[in-house]
């Protein structure tokens, strides 16, 4: 299981205005090993056999262009979903 501490930008609903939150996101065991750096995420809503509403990650993109990019299993159709 890995750690990776999360930075979004998400806006305050009565100002409007850009609020820096930090967070941490946790990759299950056995996922693939992503570089260190700093990639900008793209996440997806799912939900769970419990009608549990929860947040995905699809793809990280890196913000050093040497860096590839990771897709997420499910996208690609790799792995089927639990």
């Amino acid at each position: 299981m890995y750690v990776c501490q999360c930075i979004a930008y998400p806006l305050d609903p009565e100002t409007g205005a850009e609020v820096i939150r930090v967070g941490e996101l946790i990759l299950p065991k056995g996922h693939v090993v992503i570089p260190p750096g700093d990639y900008d995420g793209e996440f997806g809503i799912v939900v769970g056999y419990d009608k549990q509403i929860g947040g995905q990650l699809v793809r990280l993109i890196p913000r050093n262009k040497s860096t590839a990019s990771y897709v997420s299993p499910e996208k690609t159709g790799q792995v089927k979903p639990a």
